[in-house]
């Protein structure tokens, strides 16, 4: 689960992603942990929607909530 530890989900995202503008990254990254879908195939869907300088920022937020998402799944 991700840990804000006190601060703000603005806060913690520009702190752990590098950007606050991330949050619906970082939900479509849980969302893919309970999919069928291969974490392959959702990276590669980041990819080819955001500009290129931002695919590294994109794919960090993308990683982190598919990561909370597993946790949830494996509970």
């Amino acid at each position: 689960c991700l840990d804000f530890s006190g601060l703000s989900r603005t806060e913690y995202l520009q702190e752990q992603i590098g950007s606050s503008k991330a949050v619906n990254i970082v939900l479509l990254g849980v969302l893919s942990a309970f999919s069928e879908w291969p974490v392959e195939e959702w990276e590669d869907s980041v990819a080819a929607c955001v500009p290129p300088k931002t695919l590294e920022a994109n794919l960090k937020a993308f990683r982190a909530g598919r990561q909370a998402g597993e946790a949830k799944v494996n509970g």
